[in-house]
């Protein structure tokens, strides 16, 4: 049970250093870029991701992904 407890404050102590954007790119193209920000609940403590907000986003992205890739669909970009 120690080790465990020793093992926990290791892992807590970690610094991370995480970037603070995300570009998601298809066949090289950018496709979006985000903060990391957007998709974290704000707790000053630990940075805790808010998976509703990011499932919402991602299943914008697969429905742009799948709108470029559609053979039968062209899309008008500027």
């Amino acid at each position: 049970m120690n080790f465990s407890w020793m093992l926990g404050l290791i892992i807590l102590s970690q610094q991370v250093n995480m970037p603070g954007s995300l570009s998601i790119t298809n066949n090289g193209y950018p496709i979006s870029v985000v903060n990391r920000t957007d998709f974290s609940m704000h707790l000053p403590v630990l940075p805790i991701m808010d998976t509703e907000k990011f499932k919402k986003f991602m299943d914008e992205i697969d429905q742009h992904v799948a709108l470029k890739n559609s053979p039968h669909i062209k899309l008008i970009t500027n």
